[in-house]
């Protein structure tokens, strides 16, 4: 989701929409914002895992719930969304 987000960064300028797959129409600032989201999540279950950090263990420090309240009305919430993406974390 990074890579392809820097991808589309690159490509887009002040005028371009953006079709998200889920949710309303964006643009490239809130490609942006959603890019800076990502790359802290991240960062944060990156230092979990290398930390030795289990997926439960990772859980249970909520690292991502001063992201809840900008980017938890989403399809998965912060738990559900480490669950599903920690074990492609390095």
């Amino acid at each position: 989701m990074i890579k392809a987000a820097d991808k589309l960064l690159a490509l887009a300028d002040d005028k371009t929409k953006i079709i998200a797959g889920h949710g309303p129409l964006g643009d490239k600032a809130q490609l942006k914002s959603y890019r800076q989201m990502l790359g802290t999540a991240y960062a944060r279950l990156s230092k979990l895992k290398n930390e030795g950090k289990s997926v439960e263990e990772a859980i249970s420090a909520a690292p991502l719930a001063d992201l809840e309240e900008t980017w938890g009305d989403g399809l998965f919430k912060g738990e559900r969304w480490i669950e599903l993406v920690y074990n492609g974390v390095y």
